[in-house]
């Protein structure tokens, strides 16, 4: 990653070269750091910073070889300066590096490392690796961050020091350093390019106000610097307009045409004129298409692909089909509301499978598969979603857990709120399964006053129940989970839902995943729609129930 983050001064970007496309002169440094770093010559040398794990030294190493090999083969050189990678134990010793290999503040080192797994300085040729960082949890990650920041390298070499902010494409520079770290980790056996490529879309998609394809053309340090802000989601559209292009444009040759656009922009200095002569066609005309591509994609409905594992009944396969089609279509209707993007479902045969399908296909470790696997039906991770399709039973079940699915899909999507933790999660649960239950009354296998009288029945059984407000984190909802049991807590959250459904109707609750899209703030989103805060709303939730008892 080759960043410029919020609070760095300009005149440091201007005297430093650390972000992409930022060219820095000093030949007499350069060789003073092959004398620190003991490294001459050409090629990659790998070091460790701190005490790092063998496991990630040796992914670092197995992707820096990978890239080198994937460089010759397909894009008809591999690296040939002399560049120093540095793997680092920790964020201290990540920030330490960069502060110390970059010249930099110990303040601008902090800033970087705090957003970034990976950083290079091409015309330095040195590169850091946070070895600990949260974007670097699993061997893909280590794969593809070690690969993106490579390629930044190569790039650098092939354009001849052109890949600066004034004549390089900031978006494809970007997004083909992100292309190429997939290709690596799929070439490693870890995630597919498939997925990176869903993934990027899936994220975009969350966004409420994202870049547009004007904005990341050419770059300024202070233009930077404000797309780096969350908000944008400048880094994914960056790699959804690299993966339309690669798809359209250079399909089957995708890593040659990447090379053959940095060569000729050392040829020609300018990105639109080395992006003509490599796709064949105008940058201006590349956008509109792309553009009125991306308008289709925002307004289409979800495009699920079901993959069925060894001892899955095809038969299944198309029964959820068919409920995907249902659910998504009740959405519209009852809420106003749309699934988009593009997903893989694959169904496994049962929880032993679904472990070892997440191990497979999300490159988490066994630990993390055994827990995931255990506690739910499915296993959602970006555009990949993982179900025990031996928990789906009769017909009334499978279109009862293929609405839930849906809507929770669907609701983080147009919030933007993926992590339980922002979510109230009595609401984020109650609904789903009201509208599950709405899907089997849609079915005419019940009617919901039927249902309103078990959730009641189940409560008045359980004798006590907890405080509504309690549930609404998602730490208070298993705690409370383990206390009351998941029947009590479920009709608790069913019951509180069919309360602001009845008083609101559907289309409040889609307003609402709206309004945490822009607040960012569940509660705040809450009180803004209902007129009450959550904690209001609890308490007369709780006296009505009482009332009821």
């Amino acid at each position: 990653m080759r960043k410029i983050i919020g609070g760095l001064l300009v005149c440091l970007l201007l005297l430093v070269g650390i972000g992409a496309g930022t060219v820095f002169h000093r030949e007499g440094l350069m060789g003073l750091e092959r004398l620190l770093y003991g490294h001459a010559g050409t090629g990659i040398s790998i070091h460790a910073e701190g005490s790092v794990p063998s496991a990630a030294m040796k992914q670092v190493q197995d992707a820096s070889d990978m890239f080198q090999q994937l460089a010759g083969e397909q894009m008809g050189t591999p690296i040939h300066q002399a560049v120093d990678v540095f793997v680092c134990e920790d964020q201290a010793s990540y920030q330490s590096t960069l502060q110390r290999a970059f010249d930099l503040s110990e303040d601008d080192a902090k800033q970087i490392a705090d957003v970034s797994g990976g950083w290079t300085g091409a015309s330095r040729q040195v590169t850091a690796i946070n070895a600990s960082a949260g974007v670097m949890s699993t061997r893909s990650d280590h794969y593809a961050t070690t690969g993106h920041e490579l390629f930044h390298q190569l790039q650098y070499e092939l354009s001849r020091g052109h890949d600066t902010d004034d004549q390089a494409l900031f978006w494809l520079e970007e997004g083909s350093a992100d292309y190429v770290g997939a290709v690596v980790a799929e070439r490693l056996h870890g995630r597919s390019v498939e997925k990176w490529k869903r993934d990027a879309l899936d994220d975009l998609l969350t966004a409420a106000h994202p870049a547009t394809p004007q904005d990341v053309q050419h770059c300024t340090a202070e233009q930077r610097k404000q797309l780096m802000a969350r908000a944008f989601h400048t880094y994914s559209l960056a790699d959804v307009m690299t993966a339309y292009l690669l798809a359209h444009y250079a399909k089957g040759q995708e890593c040659g045409q990447l090379a053959a656009y940095f060569r000729q922009l050392g040829e020609s200095g300018s990105g639109e004129q080395a992006f003509a002569q490599t796709f064949g066609l105008p940058l201006d005309a590349f956008l509109q298409e792309f553009s009125a591509w991306w308008a289709q994609k925002q307004t289409a409905g979800a495009q699920v692909q079901i993959e069925t594992r060894e001892g899955v009944s095809s038969a299944i396969s198309g029964k959820l089909q068919r409920e995907l089609a249902a659910s998504q279509q009740l959405l519209a209707r009852q809420m106003g509301m749309r699934w988009h993007g593009e997903y893989e479902l694959i169904l496994a045969r049962d929880q032993a499978d679904l472990e070892k399908a997440a191990i497979e296909s999300l490159d988490i470790d066994a630990k993390k598969a055994k827990e995931l696997a255990s506690s739910s039906l499915w296993i959602e991770n970006g555009s990949t979603i993982l179900v025990n399709a031996s928990q789906l039973g009769d017909d009334r079940q499978l279109a009862f857990s293929t609405a839930v699915l849906v809507l929770r899909a669907a609701a983080a999507e147009s919030s933007g709120q993926t992590a339980k933790e922002k979510d109230i999660a009595w609401l984020t649960r109650g609904m789903g399964y009201l509208f599950g239950t709405r899907r089997v009354v849609e079915m005419g296998e019940a009617n919901m006053p039927a249902y309103r009288k078990t959730w009641r029945v189940k409560l008045q059984q359980a004798g006590r129940i907890p405080e509504l407000a309690s549930i609404a984190s998602e730490k208070g909802y298993q705690e409370a989970v383990g206390k009351f049991g998941d029947e009590t807590i479920s009709a608790l959250s069913e019951l509180a839902c069919l309360e602001l459904h009845t008083k609101y109707g559907w289309n409040r609750y889609a307003r609402y995943v709206k309004a945490v899209q822009q607040t960012e703030n569940a509660e705040k989103a809450f009180r803004a729609v209902y007129g009450v805060s959550v904690g209001q709303f609890a308490q007369q939730c709780m006296a009505d129930l009482a009332r009821g008892f």
